[in-house]
């Protein structure tokens, strides 16, 4: 037991920790990411402790046991008792905090009873959403927008899951971007929408990016209602022929090519010339689980098309960061996110883009963010740009202009 418990508890530090931000403890648990199958989707390395915590219960028994056989007889029925309704007395007054479902007949939102009695053809997309698989407020979202699938049973683009597969993360690399006429003109062309639901009221102050006006609306989409805070538009636009075929190829991976038809093979050295041109920072970030998008100016300065629109990420062109510390240090984990492009990338272009950036947690004070243009799969970047931001924790008072939620 104690050679599980040791190990469990090694392995639950994940694949490189970090002591006093100076150095990585080697663990177990990066080759066993590298050579077993299966064990790098594992949802949190975290998970682990449990091992630890079962085998400290299970040392715990042990220890009981051994002392209950030196003593009295009626100790045997008083220990248990005891231990019992202490457990009891530590557990009832702290019930677990749950949020309304809301699938009642009374709470039920207005949009949805609409959505009800429509026809079951095509999908329906809920806004706003995620904007990349580890965002808190997002997978929440879209966890009650499922639950609520349940009252007007139209199909959702919408979901949430510990294993996201490869589409939901193409799917939100388009659907944060909305109202861009460019994402919108791509969703419609991989996707059946009937239905785009926006509901007002559930975009936050500190996300700025969720505030943007849908006014013109895109090409296609035409007002039905708007019912207590909450628009509801009907999709007059139909994908291509055949876009389902192609898309379930990219799924599979039948189909190696991006949309466009490009290679995603490694660049050659003379396709890689790129340059950042911009990044549009603020001058203060808060150390907060929510995502910034920043946007990003940048130019493929070679004489090739680069790859950038598929379903699966591998070989394709996007951007990436990386955070230093104010001593210099790399943060290593948990690793970045790709931000995906919305299409591939003509030579010689000028391409105005965002990068989805997760504040970083530690010391107070001027870290680097490092924005890269990458090739999904390639260690050296296109490009990089370096930038000074202060972070700060705003543990007792929120500074003018921090995006921290009031």
């Amino acid at each position: 037991l104690w050679w599980m418990i040791l190990g469990a508890a090694w392995l639950s530090t994940g694949p490189a920790p970090q002591l006093w931000g100076a150095w990585s403890l080697p663990t177990p648990y990066a080759i066993l990411q590298d050579w077993i199958p299966g064990f790098a989707q594992l949802r949190g390395p975290g998970r682990f402790f449990m091992v630890v915590a079962a085998g400290l219960a299970a040392l715990a028994g042990f220890a009981v046991q051994r002392l209950l056989t030196h003593a009295a007889g009626w100790m045997h029925l008083v220990v248990p008792v005891v231990g019992l309704g202490a457990f009891l007395l530590a557990g009832a007054p702290q019930p677990a905090p749950v949020s309304a479902a809301g699938l009642s007949a009374d709470s039920m939102r207005p949009a949805y009873k609409l959505l009800r009695n429509r026809p079951r053809a095509g999908g329906t997309l809920e806004l706003p959403a995620s904007v990349t698989p580890n965002d808190i407020l997002g997978n929440y979202r879209n966890a009650r927008y499922m639950m609520a699938s349940t009252l007007h049973w139209q199909p959702l683009l919408n979901g949430v899951t510990g294993h996201p597969p490869a589409l939901a993360d193409f799917y939100d690399s388009l659907t944060r971007r909305l109202p861009d006429p460019r994402a919108w003109e791509v969703l419609m062309e991989v996707v059946d929408i009937d239905f785009l639901v926006i509901h007002d009221n559930e975009k936050k102050p500190y996300r700025p990016y969720e505030a943007q006006i849908w006014r013109p609306l895109p090409r296609g989409l035409h007002r039905v209602a708007r019912l207590d805070h909450t628009d509801i538009f009907s999709v007059g636009l139909s994908p291509p022929a055949g876009w389902y075929e192609k898309l379930m190829r990219q799924v599979s991976g039948e189909d190696p090519l991006t949309f466009g038809g490009l290679s995603r093979e490694v660049l050659s050295t003379e396709c890689r010339p790129a340059a950042i041109d911009s990044v549009n920072l603020p001058e203060v970030i808060a150390m907060a689980p929510v995502p910034l998008i920043l946007p990003v100016v940048f130019r493929n300065q070679s004489a090739c098309d680069w790859p950038a629109s598929a379903v699966h990420d591998r070989g394709l062109v996007g951007l990436s960061y990386r955070w230093l510390r104010p001593d210099g240090t790399d943060v290593t984990y948990p690793g970045p996110a790709f931000s995906r492009l919305i299409q591939d990338v003509a030579a010689g272009a000028t391409v105005a883009s965002s990068v989805v950036v997760q504040p970083a947690s530690g010391p107070e004070g001027l870290w680097t963010l490092e924005v890269q243009l990458v090739q999904k799969g390639v260690d050296e970047p296109l490009a990089v740009s370096r930038h000074e931001v202060e972070l700060r924790a705003f543990s007792t008072a929120k500074a003018s202009g921090d995006p921290l939620p009031s």
